[in-house]
């Protein structure tokens, strides 16, 4: 197996992140190029700074989208991005996404028009400059007038757009594909790039509630990276009756993100009470061994979490009343101890963890375990 991500997840990241590709007879490789070409819209379009400036003060351009996570640029390499647009030299292309209300979030290129913003703003000053080393110790506000135009009416950015058009999956290709400053981004961060919306805003607030960070250890590592949230994405996935996992796991969670997107309110408030009370359901049966499995002679154990013992727990959860549970936690923890001792369930947690195989195999055996101790109080 690889090694995981950190030591946050039992899982590698390879096993979290898989995409599979669907073979299906017949479908040609012409026929899918064909398909792609229409899939993806892209035009180019020449901004101004003065221009940029002025999309970003009116929020018409966002520069913090929710998958960003770069470091920020130190004042020397501003500086020489200033430099460079005061001299003329061309610079590379940004990439943006268009949304479908017209506005643009970054792909690739934040630090870039964020230098530029901060200096027109009067942020920073100069610095390091080789060049026009006079310019050095001065902000916007210093330079000389005939300067200030140039840079603001001159000084071009080529934007690469993906039109609101294409379709939200090859988004996401060209997300993944496109080299964002050496910082390479994860699955969950790439979804909320390619598929934003109500339902996508949802799942970063559920991952957010005190019950489930509690759950995680608020782990810094699994909020960076955003597994937090891949982890509401999931159970929503999971629980959906449209649920079929054909290709990977991964696809299907795309699939729920873009589709739930066009929930209504009601629907949205449904979720909410949803996802916060099965939290609730799984502290009350499983107190501290929340989505852990025991593994002896491992001193990370009591804090790794497992994804395929999470995918277990919130499922089986759902069709109890949670005063039964908490009534008999110590017994159903027990339980669950015997349970992780068997042969066919500890398997289950070892296969693929997308497979809808091992996924019924391990949900139906904590159902079957919190029926023993549970008896009679399941929910209708």
């Amino acid at each position: 197996m690889n090694a995981p991500s950190s030591d946050s997840f039992e899982e590698s990241a390879e096993e979290l992140d898989s995409e599979l590709i669907d073979d299906t007879p017949g479908n040609s490789l012409r026929n899918r190029w064909e398909a792609h070409q229409r899939d993806l819209l892209t035009h180019p379009m020449d901004f101004s700074v003065d221009s940029l400036v002025r999309l970003v003060e009116n929020d018409e351009l966002d520069l913090n989208p929710s998958y960003e996570r770069r470091d920020r640029w130190d004042i020397g390499r501003k500086s020489r991005l200033i430099e460079s647009f005061l001299l003329n030299i061309p610079v590379p292309s940004v990439y943006l996404n268009e949304d479908h209300y017209g506005l643009y979030s970054v792909i690739d290129g934040k630090q870039r028009i964020g230098a530029l913003v901060g200096f027109v703003r009067g942020e920073f000053e100069l610095t390091g400059l080789n060049v026009l080393t006079d310019a050095n110790g001065r902000k916007f506000s210093d330079l000389d007038t005939s300067m200030q135009r140039a840079l603001l009416a001159r000084g071009t950015v080529r934007a690469v757009i993906l039109n609101q058009l294409s379709d939200p999956e090859m988004k996401y290709e060209v997300f993944a594909r496109i080299n964002t400053g050496g910082v390479p981004l994860n699955a969950q961060e790439l979804r909320n790039a390619a598929f934003p919306g109500p339902f996508n805003s949802l799942t970063r607030e559920l991952s957010e509630i005190p019950r489930f960070q509690q759950a995680l250890d608020y782990n810094r590592t699994i909020w960076r990276e955003m597994r937090d949230v891949e982890l509401v994405l999931r159970y929503f996935t999971l629980t959906d009756q449209l649920f079929q996992p054909l290709g990977s796991m991964s696809h299907a969670l795309s699939r729920t993100l873009e589709r739930k997107n066009a929930a209504t309110p009601e629907e949205l408030q449904h979720d909410r009470e949803d996802f916060t009370h099965t939290v609730e359901k799984c502290h009350s049966a499983f107190g501290d061994t929340i989505y852990r499995r025991p593994r002896p002679g491992l001193e990370n154990s009591p804090h790794q979490i497992s994804v395929a013992v999470y995918d277990a727990q919130m499922l089986a959860v759902r069709d109890f009343e949670i005063g039964a549970l908490s009534e008999r936690s110590d017994a159903i923890q027990e339980r669950m101890q015997d349970l992780f001792r068997d042969s066919r369930f500890s398997s289950s947690l070892r296969m693929g963890i997308g497979t809808k195989y091992s996924l019924d195999i391990r949900v139906s055996a904590v159902r079957r375990a919190l029926g023993e101790v549970v008896g009679s109080n399941a929910q209708d």
